[in-house]
């Protein structure tokens, strides 16, 4: 190691900017050692074509279980909350990401555009109706793709405050907190469930359709399907060899 590598993450100063640190590596030095917190000294990648290249590369691993993965705290080394699709590699994360595609092929996504509008809409109407001052992150930010996630998982009108509040629990607590274990353990459950529910009352919604390519394909959908994706970009891979 050397005396020269700074230490990550960059406090920032600025929150609607970069750190100066980042923003200077991502114009000089767009491939860098940093120090995380535990000594090691990945590489970080700041400029947008390396690290599409890097994410696009098998010599690169998003499995946080390897030996050396940069974990970007002791938190997030301990916590356990399951596997999640951004946390695997191929083949076993090609397999369900091709189960998903047809999911997010153009017309399925122009079709959602309604409810999408509808739910953006009640959301500034309650944000608007309310007594000032107003949190845009808190009535807006959060809660919009918690509630489209909702529509897309056919998860019932009745449930979605109990979805969007567990959902909201998981991006906002810090890794290891035992309010996110609980949160990530409830939402897991009631997943269990209404995978269970979709197989006795299907509806027109990706879980549904998930578990008739399952039927078709004896793949172990339900497995995958009970396990909440957490919203978490992945940290800097293996070094480039």
């Amino acid at each position: 190691m050397t005396a020269d590598v700074p230490a990550f993450p960059f406090a920032r100063t600025d929150p609607f900017g970069l750190p100066p640190e980042l923003a200077t590596l991502r114009e000089e030095q767009p491939i860098s050692r940093v120090r995380i917190w535990d000594g090691s000294e990945p590489w970080l990648v700041t400029s947008f074509e390396l690290a599409r290249e890097v994410l696009g590369s098998r010599r690169f691993s998003s499995d946080a279980d390897r030996p050396g993965f940069p974990n970007a705290s002791p938190e997030r080394r301990n916590v356990t909350l399951g596997r999640t699709l951004i946390r695997m590699d191929p083949p076993e994360h090609t397999r369900f990401r091709r189960m998903l595609n047809p999911e997010f092929v153009i017309q399925r996504v122009e079709a959602m555009r309604p409810e999408v509008q509808r739910i953006a809409d009640d959301l500034l109407d309650a944000m608007t109706g309310s007594t000032p001052p107003a949190d845009l992150v808190q009535s807006f930010a959060l809660p919009l793709p918690s509630l489209v996630i909702c529509h897309l998982l056919g998860v019932p009108r009745s449930d979605r405050p109990f979805f969007e509040e567990r959902a909201r629990k998981l991006v906002t607590i810090r890794p290891g907190q035992e309010q996110g274990r609980i949160a990530f353990e409830e939402l897991r459950a009631y997943m269990d469930r209404l995978v269970t529910a979709k197989h006795a009352d299907p509806g027109d919604d990706v879980l549904t359709r998930l578990a008739e390519r399952e039927r078709a394909a004896s793949s172990p959908t339900r497995r995958w399907s009970t396990r909440p994706a957490c919203c978490s970009s992945p940290a800097t891979s293996r070094p480039p060899t």
